[in-house]
This record gives C-alpha cells, sequence and structure tokens, in this order.
C-alpha cells in the first residue's frame, strides 16, 4: 500500500492478491476404516483499493474509498449439474464436468465502497460514522446439533455466491476530566446477503458435494456498545458491554427445505448480552493485583423435544432451529504481578500468578442427551 501525503488530504492506493485451498481427511495407517477424501477445493483472489483521507476545516474529518474484488474458483474439481426447479438435496443429477487444475469454474468480483466521518463538538466530544461493503468469499458452516460443534469452511462455488456485507455504524465518544476517562457509545447494523444455512439432518462431514446439503439465505446484526475506560490513576480498568443480535432466514420455494417456516431465527453466534469488566489495582511501583471479570449469554442451539422409533432405530425429533441456549458462560479471575529488579537474569522480569475461574464455574461447551426407559430427554453438559 502507498500513501500520497498532500496539501490537506492523504490519499491511499494499493493492491492485495491470495489463495485459497481447502484439507483435507485422512485416516491413521493401524486405523481399521476405509480410507476416503473428499475433493480439494482452490480458489485465487485479488483486489485494488484507494482511500482519501481528508480534513474539512478545524471539525470535521472525511475518509472515503473505494475496493475492487475479484474471485476465481479453481479446478481440479467435479462439477454436477442438476435437474432445474428442484431442490438440489433430491434433484437428478444430469451430467457431470470435470475441470483441470487451474481453470476458471467460477468467477465473481463486486465494488466496496466504504465511507467515514469524524466531527468534534468540542476538545473531548466527537461523533463518528460511517459505511462500508465487504465480500466474503469463505463461508463458514456450523453445525451446533452436535457433541462437537462442526465447523467446515466452503469456498463460494458455482451454487454458492459470495456473502456480501453492508455495515453501517455510528457512534459518540467523550472523554472526561483531561482524558482521565474515556466513554463511547456505539450503534451498529449489518445487512448480510447470500449466508448459508444447512438443510436439516445435513451431513457435513466427508461430503464432495456440499450444495446438496445446504441453502443460501440472507442475515442481519444490530446492536448497541458501551465503552468506559479509566487510564490513570492507582485505580485503572475499564467495562464493556455490548448488547447484539445476530439473525438469519431462509427463505425457500420447496417448502419441506423451509427453516422455521421462513421466519427469521437466531444464528449459531446471536449472543443478546456480551458484559467485560477488568480492573487494576496498584499496590506499589513494583506490584499490582487485577481481575477479569466476563459474561455472555449462552449460544443457540437447537433442542429435541421428542423421540420415536423407526425400524428399530430411535430417531428424535426436533422443533424449530436455535430457539433454546446453553446456560449462561461467566467465569472471574485474578492476578498477582510483581516486577522483580535484581541484577540475576534469572530473577529479573515480570511475574505474574493467576488463579482462573475463581469461584469454579462450569461453563458448558456444548450439551448432549441421555436417553433413559420411561424419562423425558435430559440434557448433560
Amino acid at each position: 500500500m502507498a500513501a500520497i501525503p498532500c496539501s490537506g488530504f492523504i490519499l491511499r492506493r494499493g493492491q492485495q492478491a491470495a489463495g485459497s485451498g481447502t484439507g483435507r481427511f485422512t485416516s491413521r495407517p493401524e486405523a481399521e476404516l476405509l480410507p476416503r477424501a473428499v475433493q480439494r477445493e482452490f480458489a485465487d483472489e485479488s483486489g485494488l483499493f484507494f482511500q482519501h483521507d481528508l480534513e474539512l476545516g478545524s471539525r470535521l474529518g472525511l475518509s472515503y474509498g473505494l475496493r475492487y474484488d475479484y474471485y476465481r474458483y479453481l479446478g481440479p474439481r467435479n462439477v454436477r449439474t442438476y435437474a432445474p426447479d428442484r431442490p438440489l438435496a433430491t434433484a437428478p443429477i444430469l451430467e457431470e464436468t470435470a475441470f483441470a487444475a487451474g481453470e476458471a469454474i467460477e468467477t465473481y468480483s463486486g465494488w466496496g465502497p466504504r465511507v467515514s466521518f469524524r466531527y468534534s463538538l468540542n476538545a473531548e466530544t466527537s461523533l463518528k460514522g460511517g459505511y462500508n461493503r465487504m465480500y466474503q468469499f469463505i463461508h463458514l458452516i456450523s453445525n451446533t446439533a452436535t457433541i462437537a460443534p462442526t465447523d467446515v469452511w466452503k469456498l463460494s462455488d458455482s451454487f454458492l455466491r459470495p456473502q456480501t456485507v453492508d455495515q453501517y455504524s455510528i457512534g459518540l465518544f467523550k472523554n472526561f476530566k483531561s482524558n482521565i476517562f474515556e466513554t463511547s457509545v456505539e450503534l451498529y447494523y449489518k445487512d448480510m446477503q447470500n449466508s448459508v444455512e444447512y438443510i436439516d439432518g445435513a451431513n457435513l462431514i466427508l461430503q464432495n458435494h456440499l450444495e446438496t446439503e445446504l441453502l443460501p439465505g440472507r442475515g442481519r446484526a444490530y446492536g448497541a456498545e458501551l465503552f468506559i475506560r479509566k487510564n490513570l490513576g492507582r485505580t485503572t480498568g475499564w467495562l464493556s458491554y455490548t448488547y447484539s443480535r445476530s439473525e438469519r432466514q431462509v427463505i425457500t420455494p420447496f417448502e419441506e427445505f423451509a427453516i422455521n417456516r421462513g421466519e427469521w431465527f437466531p444464528s449459531n453466534f446471536d449472543k443478546p448480552h456480551e458484559l467485560t469488566l477488568i480492573g487494576n489495582y496498584k499496590l506499589s511501583a513494583l506490584s499490582s493485583f487485577s481481575a477479569t471479570f466476563t459474561y455472555s449469554t449462552g449460544r443457540p442451539i437447537t433442542f429435541p423435544v421428542a423421540k420415536f422409533d423407526f425400524a428399530g432405530n430411535a430417531l428424535a425429533l426436533f422443533t424449530d432451529r436455535n430457539q433454546q441456549r446453553i446456560p449462561d458462560f461467566h467465569r472471574l479471575d485474578v492476578a498477582y504481578n510483581f516486577k522483580f529488579n535484581g541484577k540475576s537474569r534469572f530473577a529479573d522480569g515480570d511475574w505474574t500468578f493467576s488463579v482462573m475461574n475463581v469461584y469454579g464455574r462450569r461453563n458448558p461447551f456444548s450439551l448432549f442427551f441421555a436417553d433413559q426407559a420411561g424419562a423425558l430427554l435430559r440434557p448433560f453438559v
């Protein structure tokens, strides 16, 4: 990236290139498993951008720019063609085309504008805001219904378009008492197009054709962030609280594949309340005590509501997706910090003694359900 300073403004320009590839699952030689590997994926992307920063008087600063992204999904890969007007999960396969190594299978491109401003109301108060558009060419597909939540990375291809994100933000920033205290309140909203969700009962592992397990959708995220920091004095620290929502919607003409009847539902990353409190107390010039407390709402999960037997197999019945949550997360960590100024190279330096999770909170990572005859399904951490 190059920066060209001029009177009253700075012009930045640059370019970027990157390649992407997926790994593969393999079994150990001693494992009694038949070897199975999925097709690897390859892609490259490049971009050009410029940014213009300028000051419009003593109060107003403005920055705007434009980015162009270009993406290619590459071979080697075998790509299917499905019968039209049918869901891919059940559509007949008309043909399968083999693409050579380095051959472009699909290309995408797009312009990403961005603009931000800063307006100083006085020496200690300012208003900041901005808008930008981003393209995400790699999709993260998360299935939290399993005992160990499964994350799969998937490149954009002929069936999955890149995700487009439009983000808006505005915030008020104010310092108090000669900048001893910093405070801010920010609001944001994100609109996401071409997000990806998996169908009910999806098989995401060792799947050569993930398009049959996925559905395109849209997403939105919005929230408010409150931040307070104390910079000087014997006691310092900061507090951050965020209220945020992250939701998804999948609308499909095929009713049997609709998720929550096409209504908005919480995404796997939806945690409405998040709180972080960090404090530091200076005991002397060489020692200090610190504590960190964190809290967040438990992430969404889908619980089974009943079970039934089919051909001798016990099957679970699930309701709407992500309508329940695992227990909330919270923990307290404390630490004692001491600085040695000795002459020995073994004693000189900073020492920290920490106690993690002081009150022994059992924060669940995931839940699974035990099946006991004559009893309701009961979750286990």
